[in-house]
């Protein structure tokens, strides 16, 4: 099921989108190339746009060094290149909605997580953990 811009109903339709998503990648855990931060975003640009970002990346990299390696060799200098090539730049993130794509800066690495409210979802290493919206140094909206 996509959601539809019709005001208010499509928040209502991608909120429920995203708990489910979630629901299903409670348990998942990072692997570079097969489950990590950009899999995850673009697994949920796929639910709600049905727009498949994710098939030329998914399993073409083992190590997030390789992932970089490839994303630079695409033309991309970084996540947030990527994301801005794809999706719509959101200018404020105080402006961000659920459903949003976040982008996290932690030291010299970027990651992606998806905006829950006040909340940012990120995949670590041990599965799903939030962080604080106010962490996204910018925000993409699918």
């Amino acid at each position: 099921m996509r959601c539809r811009p019709l005001g208010a109903e499509i928040m209502r339709c991608r909120a429920s989108l995203l708990f489910d998503y979630l629901s299903n990648h409670k348990r998942s855990v990072m692997r570079p190339g097969l489950f990590d931060c950009a899999i995850f975003a673009g697994g949920w640009v796929q639910v709600v746009t049905g727009r498949d970002l994710i098939a030329e990346w998914q399993g073409a990299y083992k190590t997030i060094e390789q992932g970089r390696e490839q994303l630079a060799a695409a033309g991309f200098a970084d996540l947030s290149a990527l994301a801005a090539h794809h999706l719509t730049p959101v200018a404020n993130t105080d402006d961000a909605l659920a459903g949003d794509i976040a982008l996290i800066r932690q030291g010299a690495d970027l990651h992606f997580g998806i905006v829950g409210g006040t909340q940012i979802y990120v995949l670590r290493p041990i599965g799903l953990d939030v962080v604080l919206l106010t962490q996204a140094g910018e925000v993409f909206r699918p």
